[in-house]
């Protein structure tokens, strides 16, 4: 998934090399035996890339990146490997992590509802185990690999974020998302969770494996607990399935998938990753950025569009763009153009005759994507940049895949730490009351995009 997903911004480098010369130097970080890592505290170094533009705590501190920052240490042999927290045991706030700024931030509450299966007969809650996430790994679908831990609730569940504790893996499941509400069999898309135990407690210590696991724990609970947790998609006033289980694999077995080198991230790749997005960022600063002319401004978008939307949309799921600290009009730029190829990656485009926007599957059969900008006017484009976040908005209230951008994940249950990115919004949900949408905010109320349009003179002035 990594080798897939950043294969193509090695080009992206040598295309901008011409423009900017300055390379990234890795920073050191001393790399300790496995048998010494039991929780190992957070060392902040992915963001000492950008340390001058990067977001910094309350004390004006670099913070550290639990995925970036994080190695696995992942042991075959002993079946272990490092993790580190994201939701803990029996929470009532499901979180997931923001790779960009690496950051926590709230999902959904998780109140007391029906399984969704209609196979188990009790009231689903908590977790009954730590959610959390492998360092520097990805799943089948790109995103960081998913850990559930059964253990010491009270060690595993401390500053979530971060220390990594060390944890064996007993085995994986297999589950299956739909995102869209009643999936055709062909539509949903899998992915595996590796499930694991702390082996410093007593009723756990020996176990390898999972069948071992269920003699130990309410496995029926367990199962309707993670076919249930992300909610579910509503359609057409019904309730469908979001997550299934569909299998099982061996813990051998699902370590060798996790180290798969498309599924892990080694140091040279962090470097190659932060080196190529951060010359992206200059580049778009440098050609269509805040301060660049206005004119033939959107001639250079239409440019940048065509030859970088790949590798952009790639950069800002993972490398985080200028601090807000840093400079205001960069970040807010950013933000704009960030929403503008977030919609295109929902496979929509903007439909030159009307300056709005469609589904690329209501545009007519001899539409092409590859160079539809050009035939947009200045004004088309600009009303696009313009709308994008509130299309997202539109997407997440009407429960389809989207984005929204968090300052502080201050709602009800929020993390509150500061995040200044678009986070992933799921499309579905829990019938909790803290759980609707329409009251939240998706983007800045007070935030426009600066018009980079050249209007013609009025006339009536005299110089």
């Amino acid at each position: 998934m990594f080798t897939r997903n950043f294969s193509a911004l090695g080009c992206v480098t040598i295309l901008l090399t011409t423009v900017f010369s300055c390379t990234v130097p890795e920073p050191k970080q001393k790399e300790l035996e496995p048998n010494y890592l039991l929780s190992l505290r957070i060392r902040p170094t992915w963001f000492k890339y950008r340390k001058d533009r990067a977001n910094k705590s309350q004390e004006n501190r670099l913070q550290g990146h639990p995925f970036f920052d994080f190695n696995p240490f992942v042991n075959i042999k002993s079946q272990t490997l490092n993790f580190f927290t994201v939701t803990p045991y029996l929470n009532n706030v499901l979180f997931d992590l923001d790779l960009s700024s690496g950051r926590r931030y709230r999902v959904h509450n998780l109140c007391a509802q029906k399984d969704v299966w209609s196979k188990y007969s009790h009231r689903i809650k908590g977790p009954p185990f730590t959610h959390g996430i492998v360092p520097r790994t990805v799943d089948q679908l790109g995103r960081p690999q998913e850990i559930f831990v059964f253990g010491n609730e009270r060690v595993l569940g401390d500053f979530p974020g971060l220390y990594a504790h060390r944890v064996k893996v007993v085995g994986g499941v297999i589950l299956q998302e739909c995102p869209f509400g009643n999936c055709q069999p062909d539509q949903w898309k899998s992915r595996m969770a590796l499930v694991a135990v702390d082996p410093s407690v007593d009723d756990f210590k020996d176990i390898k494996s999972l069948d071992e696991l269920r003699s130990e724990i309410d496995w029926k609970y367990f199962e309707a607990y993670i076919q249930n947790y992300k909610g579910h998609v509503d359609r057409f006033q019904k309730r469908f399935p979001y997550l299934r289980k569909i299998g099982e694999v061996s813990a051998t077995n699902a370590l060798r998938v996790i180290l798969k080198p498309d599924q892990s991230l080694t140091k040279d790749d962090r470097l190659e990753i932060a080196s190529s997005c951060h010359r992206l960022y200059d580049f778009a600063l440098k050609t269509i950025g805040p301060r660049s002319s206005k004119k033939n401004y959107y001639k250079r978008f239409r440019d940048f569009f065509h030859k970088f939307e790949s590798e952009y949309q790639t950069c800002m799921n993972y490398v985080q763009f200028d601090s807000i600290n840093f400079s205001i009009d960069n970040h807010w730029f950013f933000a704009y153009l960030e929403a503008f190829m977030q919609v295109h990656d929902l496979n929509y485009v903007v439909n030159c005759s009307n300056s709005s926007w469609e589904k690329i599957t209501d545009m007519p059969s001899r539409f092409s994507k590859k160079r539809y900008l050009n035939l947009c006017s200045d004004k088309a484009i600009e009303v696009a940049v313009e709308t994008a976040p509130f299309m997202l908005k539109k997407f997440a209230l009407n429960n389809l895949p989207s984005q929204k951008y968090v300052e502080y994940d201050s709602l009800k249950g929020g993390s509150h730490e500061k995040v200044y990115s678009f986070v992933e919004m799921h499309p579905s949900t829990i019938n909790c009351p803290e759980n609707d949408r329409k009251g939240e905010t998706f983007f800045p109320k007070d935030i426009k995009w600066k018009s980079k349009l050249i209007l013609p003179k009025d006339p009536t002035i005299i110089n």
